[in-house]
């Protein structure tokens, strides 16, 4: 691609030749569904809502992290993401030379509040074979957990130029314009502008932090708005600019702890929740999820079909159930009544019902009562130590409130590719089981923060998900 500019030619392709001493660019993405047959170019740019929305939906089923120990703060609080740390972090995902999971056209989520793209780009400003430039682009982006606000870092570095080149290269205008489109109604999202420079302001200020907002008004009491952003690289005439995009969501959540009732996150993505087994202070909640997991069939209540138990991977998820106590209730009920017909002793003897999923999930125990298409049965109750069980709820609340999981259901909604079923956009996530025991001293950090932070909790919902 090519644009005359004042007598100079511009180009800026990762896919041009790459002199020697110059680096190559990076390799194709693999994330299929979201790219043509060739594996690099990425489907058409989503325009309407419906669009957007499918596209939001597509990528959280893609991508998948693990809540990290170390991203949880001495109060128990979500850390968020230092863009010196994620920057360390985005040169590993997107090496130059070398090739990503990810691609660079729609980035790498690394958590809920940490977003990036690295690319090596091609400038060429003259039909001269070497008036040729070469340069990195870095996007560092952060969320937030006090504020509707994500803040990003552009960076322009590590400029290139090959023996005998001319030195229009410093006169050429390079623009940096971030744009933001909401995927649903009732709020809206906010960019800061456009920075335009000549590559010689470039070379000399390399950075460049923008913005992106969203006023105190959005869908549901959490007041979330669902935005679509846009970073696109271009210059006077260019007819194909170079765009980056993602999704980052805003919400004004009055459940979270004070202090942290607005955020800001990048969700196109499916977090999990890693447990492990060698911490003794959960060993038998995580036993039991495992179990629920690995041998569902052996698990109570006893079906005469087969049991497909949800919260297991990222493809089979859970949604957090907060304000329909009812239902909480339902869940915790049907639970508990299959424990009871095990043993109906079980409370005197120090144990207490365990349920997987949790009760304070969309997919507990009473599920079918609220969705006709659900068989009876798809969950796992068991008698488990008392302590045990309260440690691990208590854990469960103080992470959904850490990785801001909400109670959200969106009227967008999209259609899921792998059942054909229609389904709205909402906070997913699983439980991830953690064997290895080097594992087990991070996690012990884990729990120890995340018991912090319910001592802290002002939160009036308790964050014991599995009280009798």
């Amino acid at each position: 691609m090519s644009a005359a500019v004042g007598g100079l030619l511009l180009a800026a392709s990762p896919l041009a030749p790459t002199p020697a001493g110059a680096e190559p660019p990076p390799g194709p993405p693999s994330v299929p569904g979201l790219y043509g047959a060739d594996g690099r170019t990425p489907r058409p740019e989503p325009r309407t809502r419906q669009e957007m929305a499918q596209r939001l939906g597509e990528m959280q089923q893609a991508n998948t992290y693990t809540a990290d120990p170390d991203m949880i703060g001495a109060d128990g609080t979500a850390r968020v993401s230092k863009a010196g740390d994620l920057e360390t972090d985005c040169k590993k995902e997107f090496p130059i030379p070398g090739t990503s999971d990810h691609s660079v056209q729609d980035g790498w989520v690394r958590d809920h509040y940490a977003w990036c793209t690295r690319q090596q780009m091609t400038l060429k400003y003259s039909d001269k074979p070497l008036d040729i430039a070469y340069f990195t682009l870095t996007i560092l982006g952060v969320g937030s957990k006090n504020s509707r606000q994500a803040t990003f870092t552009v960076r322009l570095s590590d400029w290139v130029h090959p023996p005998g080149s001319g030195p229009e290269w410093a006169e050429v205008p390079l623009s940096v314009q971030l744009a933001c489109s909401t995927v649903n109604t009732g709020g809206n999202c906010k960019p800061s502008g456009t920075v335009l420079r000549p590559v010689a302001q470039w070379k000399i200020q390399p950075e460049a932090t923008f913005t992106l907002s969203s006023d105190n008004a959005g869908e549901a009491v959490e007041k979330v708005v669902l935005g679509r952003f846009t970073f696109t690289l271009s210059w006077p005439g260019a007819p194909t600019p170079h765009s980056y995009a993602n999704y980052a969501r805003f919400d004004s959540a009055q459940y979270m702890r004070k202090g942290s009732q607005k955020g800001a996150i990048f969700n196109a993505v499916v977090p999990s929740w890693p447990l492990d087994g060698k911490e003794p202070r959960i060993r038998e909640s995580v036993k039991h999820i495992s179990n629920a997991c690995k041998r569902p069939d052996t698990t109570d209540p006893k079906v005469s079909y087969p049991k497909v138990i949800a919260g297991c991977s990222r493809t089979n998820i859970i949604h957090r159930l907060k304000h329909d106590m009812t239902r909480r209730r339902a869940n915790r009920a049907d639970a508990v009544a299959v424990c009871r017909a095990k043993d109906p002793n079980y409370p005197s003897k120090g144990l207490s019902c365990d349920e997987y999923p949790f009760s304070c999930t969309y997919e507990g125990a009473a599920q079918p009562k609220y969705d006709r298409l659900v068989k009876y049965g798809m969950f796992s109750a068991r008698a488990i130590t008392a302590v045990d069980n309260s440690t691990s709820g208590s854990m469960l609340g103080a992470w959904y409130a850490s990785d801001r999981i909400l109670d959200f259901r969106s009227a967008a909604s999209w259609t899921d590719p792998t059942d054909g079923k229609t389904k709205q956009i909402q906070d997913p996530f699983y439980v991830r089981i953690e064997n290895d025991p080097n594992t087990a001293a991070s996690l012990g950090r884990l729990i120890d923060r995340l018991h912090l932070a319910d001592k802290a909790a002002d939160d009036p919902d308790p964050l014991d998900c599995n009280s009798e």
